[in-house]
């Protein structure tokens, strides 16, 4: 009768163990359809690379012999805390209608200094948009208390972007 309790335990911290499994090693992909969605928080889907040196560009973070590096996110809201390093977030969209979809990414946390939302042109290479608390307010493209990006999805499309 002793034992009962550990083993109560042990399956528990296995139960737990499995299910940090599952969520670590998925990689979600935000899917974007005809049908109307009306925000909803998809921090889970992103994955994210800390740059201590804050030194690395696009290209780089771009590339398929990076990739490993990213970790999925496990929390719908992430917090990084204050710290000195550059955070990379990697955003997969995927696209099941046959039409064009138009949508919005809102970050919502108005303290960010500089947010670069960089997005795949069709030809190669990314677009960059700017945003962030040190730009002024009148200068954004679309005044909102948080930072808002409109986004375009190609019909049966799937794209990475990197914030």
């Amino acid at each position: 009768m002793s034992n009962t309790p550990m083993k109560l335990s042990f399956i528990k911290i296995l139960l737990f163990l499995l299910s940090f499994q599952q969520i670590s090693s998925e990689v979600d992909i935000l899917e974007i359809g005809e049908f109307e969605k009306n925000g909803f928080s998809i921090g889970k889907i992103f994955e994210y690379y800390e740059d201590n040196t804050g030194a690395l560009q696009i290209e780089e973070i771009s590339s398929p012999a990076f990739q490993e590096k990213f970790k999925q996110s496990i929390s719908d809201s992430m917090s990084f805390g204050f710290k000195d390093s550059a955070y990379w977030l990697k955003l997969k969209v995927k696209n099941t209608a046959n039409k064009n979809i138009p949508w919005v990414l809102e970050l919502g946390y108005p303290m960010i200094d500089q947010i670069k939302l960089y997005s795949p042109n069709p030809d190669g290479g990314f677009s960059m948009i700017s945003e962030g608390d040190e730009k002024p307010f009148k200068e954004r493209k679309i005044h909102y208390r948080n930072f808002l990006f409109e986004m375009q999805e190609p019909a049966f499309g799937y794209q990475e972007y990197f914030i």
